[in-house]
């Protein structure tokens, strides 16, 4: 998803120093005279905050509310059951045998309503459910909650590698807390159970946090001099980024120079603070409009 920061600088007159007062300075119109082209941009500060991330417990409608309905197909959790070839949503069990460990807004999950009737083979199944963190830092994100197993939940996998939470046990919540193993876009995790015999399922309370990923403003071009009818070069604006595996190269700027003409900007630097720059050739200096730069991620 594309975000984009607008730095537009406000317009004011060019001033000349004459006997010592302030004067205004008018355009000028003919071929090789001054372009003034003079803006001033107030510092933008970013707060950087920590925003909920769009996950869900199981047994969980998209609304957040908790599925009521015995046998429902999990909108959010997949299973994976080699021991029972099979792989597909995992179903609600909302009766109160043979576990307890319920909460008011989970449900247990199991592959089919014959896992949870006490027909489960043992080995292991999967559960796993997907985090989108195109729009976060994925160094800021922190998971954690609660899950309980039957039989025994052996470890939570992040995208495949193991987060090192620790294992829990049957028909009890054990809290976890993870921050390590998550990647830009989409991410899978995995709570792993293993069945010794008879029922299996497992009730998951999942929540996370993760800063999003921002452009900020750190300090903007106060006047832009040029010739008319030559081209100008400068910097414009330099800015800061949140995310630091964000090269130049995943980033565009454009630039609408303030005449009705517009061009792609240069964007420089690294480690989290880039400079645009633009080239331009100014024909009419009667029109003073402001300059205004706009960035992509």
């Amino acid at each position: 998803m594309s975000r984009a920061l607008r730095l537009e600088k406000n317009r004011r007159h060019c001033t000349a120093r004459r006997s010592g007062r302030s004067q205004p300075r008018p355009s000028a119109r003919k071929h090789g005279r001054p372009v003034c082209r003079v803006s001033s941009l107030e510092r933008l500060e970013s707060r950087l905050a920590l925003d909920a991330l769009p996950l869900y417990w199981s047994g969980m409608n998209d609304d957040v509310s908790r599925i009521t309905s015995n046998g429902v197909t999990d909108p959010h959790y997949v299973v994976y059951s080699s021991v029972q070839g099979y792989t597909g949503g995992a179903k609600t069990v909302t009766t109160t045998s043979p576990w307890t460990a319920y909460s008011n807004y989970s449900d247990w999950i199991t592959p089919t309503a014959a896992d949870a009737a006490g027909n489960a083979p043992a080995g292991y199944y999967d559960y796993v459910t997907d985090l989108d963190l195109t729009d976060y830092v994925p160094g800021s994100v922190v998971i954690s909650g609660s899950w309980a197993p039957d039989d025994t939940g052996t470890a939570i996998f992040i995208n495949g590698q193991n987060s090192g939470a620790p294992q829990s046990h049957w028909n009890s919540w054990t809290n976890f807390s993870i921050r390590r193993g998550f990647m830009q876009g989409d991410n899978t995790i995995d709570f792993q159970v293993y069945n010794t015999s008879g029922n299996t399922g497992v009730n998951i309370a999942l929540n996370g946090t993760g800063e999003r990923r921002q452009l900020a403003v750190q300090s903007a071009a106060s006047a832009i001099i040029a010739t008319e009818g030559f081209a100008i070069s400068a910097g414009l604006a330099s800015f800061t980024d949140n995310d630091p595996s964000d090269g130049a190269g995943g980033l565009t700027a454009a630039i609408n120079w303030g005449d009705g003409s517009s061009s792609s900007g240069t964007i420089s630097g690294g480690n989290g603070t880039f400079l645009v720059s633009g080239s331009h050739v100014y024909d009419d200096a009667a029109n003073e409009a402001p300059v205004s730069v706009t960035l992509h991620r």
